[in-house]
């Protein structure tokens, strides 16, 4: 019966030495991007949410994301918190998402599923999920069409058109730069070295995602 010879031995330990040093960069990395997949999809989700609201309802429905200069913040009982983005019917037509515990003044919408208050910080245990933990909202670029200014607060419109709001309060349209553009029109999560994008299509409210 013949065995394994010394050097045979060391192969397979040098073999076992690597995957061991590999195997936590691969899981890492799954993990990443699992949790992007999951933080990109909870945007979609919610921007679908919205406009199905809005198909239904005269409401004044709209979403706002943080920008370059600065998150969001809620005014009323949550003054002070900045959020990552935040969905809220504008009752009074400030243009500002207000968060009261009388509900009839209260703005912020519940997600219809975990009935929590849609207005989320990925980075805070309160108002996000575990799974989102250290997600970063990276950038959020949406052309306005009338000067080709980035906006972050969007609505739809009864033709399910998505809209974009101007620095005077004015909805206008979302500039369209064809099916082939990923370089306009959306919103980017990041965590370590890894990113994904929601693409979005304004003429026919059609999402994609692509991972980096």
């Amino acid at each position: 019966m013949k065995g394994f010879t010394l050097i045979e031995l060391m192969i397979v330990v040098a073999i076992i030495g690597i995957m061991m040093m590999v195997t936590p960069v691969v899981f890492d990395d799954y993990i990443e991007e699992n949790r992007l997949k999951a933080g990109i999809n909870k945007i979609r989700y919610d921007i679908i949410y919205m406009q199905n609201l809005k198909y239904s309802s005269t409401e004044n429905y709209q979403m706002e994301f943080k920008s370059s200069t600065g998150s969001v913040e809620v005014s009323g009982d949550k003054s002070g918190i900045e959020f990552d983005y935040v969905c809220f019917n504008d009752k009074n037509d400030d243009g500002k998402p207000d968060y009261d515990e009388d509900q009839e003044k209260n703005e912020i919408l519940k997600d219809p599923m975990t009935k929590q208050y849609m207005m989320y910080d990925f980075d805070s245990a309160e108002y996000t999920k575990k799974e989102f933990k250290m997600i970063i909202l990276e950038k959020v670029e949406l052309y306005d069409k009338t000067d080709n200014q980035v906006r972050t607060a969007f609505w739809f419109d009864k033709l399910g058109e998505l809209k974009v709001k101007n620095n005077t309060g004015i909805w206008d349209e979302l500039e369209y730069f064809g099916e082939n553009d990923i370089e306009h029109n959306y919103i980017e999560l990041t965590k370590g070295n890894r990113s994904i994008k929601l693409i979005l299509y304004p003429l026919s409210n059609d999402m994609k995602i692509e991972i980096n």
